[in-house]
């Protein structure tokens, strides 16, 4: 594993009941609360801390730590303090159900973007391994290439870096399009993208 033991993770996901946040005891839905989480990289961590004291609603409650140390933060409910932690503790942005407060899109690698809400490998070194041993098995290109489930382009910046050209593909739109060259960006489900794709590709 290329994460180190501790201080690792850029997202995570936390319980909230009875003003209580932390975590579910192993198989039950009783929340077990915490005070901080070594785990976490120090900013996301030092995020939580003022989350937790600002007393979130109950439900579920994500962090998202970007490259610079800025974080985004979402509760699955309706929030009164949600906008008086924006600029507090790194935070940039909040969700707060339906309410949005602050800039909640952050960058979180050069070309990659995300909410607090999006998908999103945990750990930066654990990221770079993984786009390493794709680059390493696709090879350079040129050449056209399909890549299903692209998300918010996590592989996709290597891709074109290598010289390919990429058609990515996903169930919903990305947060934020790539402006990137050689990219076609197809949204909709897998079999009907395939179907659609009209000249040969190379991988």
């Amino acid at each position: 594993d290329p994460a180190p033991p501790l201080g690792w993770r850029r997202r995570a996901r936390f319980h909230v009941s009875q003003g209580a946040v932390g975590l579910f005891v192993l198989g039950t839905n009783t929340v077990l609360p915490i005070d901080h989480c070594p785990q976490l990289e120090p900013a996301l961590d030092a995020a939580l801390a003022a989350v937790r004291a600002a007393s979130p609603p109950d439900g579920e409650l994500s962090l998202l730590a970007g490259q610079r140390g800025e974080v985004v933060v979402a509760t699955s409910r309706a929030w009164p303090g949600a906008a008086g932690l924006v600029g507090t503790a790194g935070i940039t942005g909040v969700v707060a159900g339906s309410a949005t407060h602050g800039t909640t899109t952050i960058e979180l690698e050069p070309g990659l973007w995300a909410g607090p809400t999006d998908f999103a490998q945990a750990s930066a070194a654990g990221n770079a391994a993984l786009i390493a041993r794709t680059r390493a098995a696709l090879g350079a290109g040129p050449g056209t290439l399909v890549e299903l489930y692209a998300g918010a382009g996590n592989l996709t910046r290597s891709l074109v870096a290598d010289g390919w050209r990429v058609l990515a593909t996903d169930g919903v739109a990305p947060p934020r399009a790539l402006a990137l060259p050689d990219v076609e960006h197809r949204v909709g489900p897998v079999a009907e993208v395939l179907e659609g794709i009209a000249g040969p590709v190379d991988a």
